[in-house]
């Protein structure tokens, strides 16, 4: 499947590492003590947490996505925007005897018709709320939840090892204009050193599901700490998915 392209930029070095840099800060500021955005409140854990993954048929949450792969150098700058939508569509009984819903995936670009991007499914067995994303089982949420709980998401698949944990829950968080009082922030990945950074993130809303998620891995061959690694990016991935209807 080819992603629409909407916009592609060759030879704008400053303008593309500078969005790379904003998107970054952005990052930092989210997870700062002052955040507007991200309002900590005392967590009780009155419950498992299961209310942060519902799946329902007929489910439905549409996203807005911005992608923005830069390689300094070979001057390669490109940022892609579409839209991306998931259904709950379905229920059956997994190999596995649970019950498992068909979550179809489908994009468009502006004023283009829906196309079925892929196919997924989840579902939550025990004490795990799973997805199957491209034929890999990642555990993305383990219950009953609590702050600093840490589990390893790909534990059913054949992928490297990757920590989870939860940062917060029970807090408010702004999006798109919209407040959502009560989320769950989930930690996928957040390593850093002198030559790459890497964060992962997922927030979910109580009876709404996900809402935000976040990849950025970042390369520099420029070794200078003085300088934040933003401003001397060698290459560069950077994924953003920001709920805009349910």
């Amino acid at each position: 499947m080819i992603l629409f392209k909407v916009k592609s930029q060759r030879n704008s070095n400053i303008y593309q590492i500078g969005i790379v840099f904003f998107m970054l800060v952005e990052i930092f500021m989210f997870f700062g003590c002052n955040n507007d955005n991200f309002q900590n409140e005392e967590p009780v854990n009155k419950n498992s947490g299961k209310e942060y993954y519902p799946l329902k048929i007929g489910d439905t949450l549409i996203y807005q996505v911005t992608k923005i792969s830069t390689d300094v150098p070979s001057d390669y700058y490109d940022t892609i925007n579409y839209l991306l939508k998931e259904v709950v569509t379905s229920s059956y009984i997994d190999n596995e005897g649970d019950d498992s819903y068909r979550l179809e995936r489908y994009i468009k670009q502006e004023n283009k018709n829906w196309e079925i991007y892929q196919v997924w499914s989840a579902k939550i067995k025990d004490d795990k709320a799973e997805k199957n994303e491209e034929n890999q089982r990642i555990i993305k949420i383990k219950f009953p939840i609590s702050i600093n709980k840490k589990w390893n998401g790909n534990i059913l698949n054949n992928l490297d090892n990757k920590i989870f944990y939860i940062s917060n829950f029970n807090h408010s968080y702004s999006l798109n204009n919209e407040n959502y009082s009560n989320c769950l922030t989930i930690i996928q990945d957040s390593l850093s050193s002198i030559i790459n950074q890497d964060f992962e993130c997922e927030i979910y809303a109580a009876d709404i599901g996900l809402i935000y998620k976040e990849m950025t891995h970042i390369n520099s061959q420029i070794i200078n700490p003085i300088i934040d690694i933003g401003m001397r990016i060698s290459t560069s991935q950077v994924y953003k998915q920001t709920l805009i209807k349910y």
